[in-house]
């Protein structure tokens, strides 16, 4: 039988390089702390007032130095 640890390291096993649009840097340590976002749907795109952003299949993240990842 699996433990919730078995899962949890299939869930960060399956998180590599190799995804198309694998998120880089502060983006992708909150979206390794939070499953429920999804699949990454695109790069990181810079946004008009400076930060960047990404969009999932069940949200977008954005960072600046100002205050790091938001849920937007």
């Amino acid at each position: 039988m699996a433990t919730i640890h078995d899962l949890q390291a299939m869930r960060w096993n399956a998180i590599d390089p190799k995804i198309p649009f694998a998120p880089e840097n502060a983006i992708a340590q909150y979206w390794l702390q939070h499953p429920e976002l999804g699949s990454p749907l695109g790069p990181e795109t810079p946004l008009d007032d400076g930060s960047v952003g990404q969009a999932f299949a069940n949200g977008v993240l954005t960072w600046s130095p100002h205050n790091g990842v938001v849920l937007a």
